[in-house]
């Protein structure tokens, strides 16, 4: 069975269980439905080595620690703080993996917002936090892609853009945002990304016309979207 297809039976596993409890409350003392969450969640974080999943888990978890030898801490705090913990660690460990951000220059676009431009580079690093952001991607010599967002919303145009490997890859690391990004019609895009609570779709098809480039998408997006569009 494929990984992805696991995840999907056990959500819909624990979907039945929440509904059946709601109608026999005692099934609580069978499983405790923070307990459920806190693993649920800290299963897909190390799976996906998401540092904000995890600490969410840990989040559900201290609810269920204070119900269980009832703790006098206050939860609302505490699980905020975890998150955001988890949110810096994961910005600061994942953040630049092997990938090196180049230089970019500024310019204007008639009717849209001020974008970036980034021509002549092979390792692009393009990231979003907290904020909202448009890319134009025209280099020719495209070798490693990294596009993480977080909290906010990224858009990035690569139909003028070209890959110089054999093994084209773009990764991904979205959470809690949305990630747009625009291909060109000979660009046959290969998902391997893994979307925990999250979605990745797909508008238009490939020019068959041509000959296909074959990329494949990597990474995560966890409690996000990501768009892809020809």
């Amino acid at each position: 069975m494929k990984k992805g297809y696991f995840w999907y039976l056990l959500l819909l596993a624990l979907a039945v269980y929440f509904i059946i409890t709601a109608f026999f409350p005692a099934l609580h003392l069978i499983l405790d439905s923070m307990l459920i969450l806190a693993l649920l969640f800290s299963l897909f974080g190390l799976s996906n080595r998401n540092f904000i999943l995890i600490f969410i888990g840990l989040g559900f978890l201290s609810i269920y620690l204070k119900n269980l030898f009832h703790f006098t801490y206050s939860v609302g705090p505490l699980f905020a703080g975890l998150v955001l913990i988890g949110v810096v660690l994961h910005n600061l460990i994942n953040s630049r993996s092997s990938y090196t951000y180049k230089s970019t220059s500024y310019h204007h676009f008639e009717g849209e917002k001020n974008a970036n431009y980034i021509d002549n580079e092979t390792d692009i690093y393009l990231r979003t936090f907290f904020s909202e952001n448009m890319t134009y991607v025209t280099s020719k010599q495209l070798t490693n892609v990294y596009i993480n967002t977080k909290f906010g919303e990224q858009s990035i145009d690569f139909t003028q853009a070209q890959f110089m490997t054999d093994s084209p890859e773009i990764r991904l690391d979205v959470a809690f945002g949305q990630t747009n990004i625009r291909i060109p019609k000979n660009w046959k895009i290969i998902n391997k990304a893994s979307s925990p609570f999250a979605s990745i779709s797909f508008a238009g098809i490939p020019n068959t016309d041509s000959e296909l480039v074959t990329v494949v998408l990597t990474g995560s997006v966890s409690m996000g979207e990501a768009v892809i569009q020809y």
